[in-house]
């Protein structure tokens, strides 16, 4: 492919997901079941616009992790962002949930009453939609890339 026709394809896939349906993040089983085991990528709205735009193999497998700090780091982002000023407040890791446990119930209702997830499949290209759309929304992403 050419320069152009690389350009012309991520717009195209960008105008895709700028379409797509928006849903909201209700963080169960139930929800996550919705969602198709294909590859792709992702966005996260709130009231703003676009927080956050991921790439992955498994679009169903990657929204249950969204139920988890210690498996996504938009979670740890927003935990942090949001609640840090709670007494005893502890980061979520890797390897740990953030404490005290209200940090992690209250981060729960946060993101349930003002996130919405759009998504659409991306079988060649996902790292570089990613990157196409990070670019575009620099400004207000949660995960920037230097």
């Amino acid at each position: 492919m050419t320069d152009i026709e690389i350009q012309k394809y991520l717009e195209g896939l960008y105008n895709q997901i700028q379409n797509a349906k928006k849903w909201k993040v209700e963080l169960t089983t139930e929800w996550k079941k919705q969602f198709p085991n294909f590859k792709g990528v992702y966005c996260i709205f709130d009231n703003t616009g676009m927080i956050y735009v991921g790439e992955t193999s498994n679009i169903r497998e990657r929204m249950g992790h969204l139920m988890n700090s210690r498996h996504h780091t938009l979670r740890r982002t927003l935990g942090e962002k949001y609640f840090s000023d709670r007494e005893g407040f502890e980061k979520a890791t890797s390897k740990k949930k953030f404490e005290p446990k209200q940090v992690e119930e209250d981060l729960e209702k946060y993101m349930r009453m003002n996130l919405t997830v759009a998504f659409i499949e991306v079988k060649l290209g996902r790292k570089e939609l990613e990157e196409y759309i990070q670019t575009k929304h620099h400004s207000t992403l949660l995960n920037k890339r230097p």
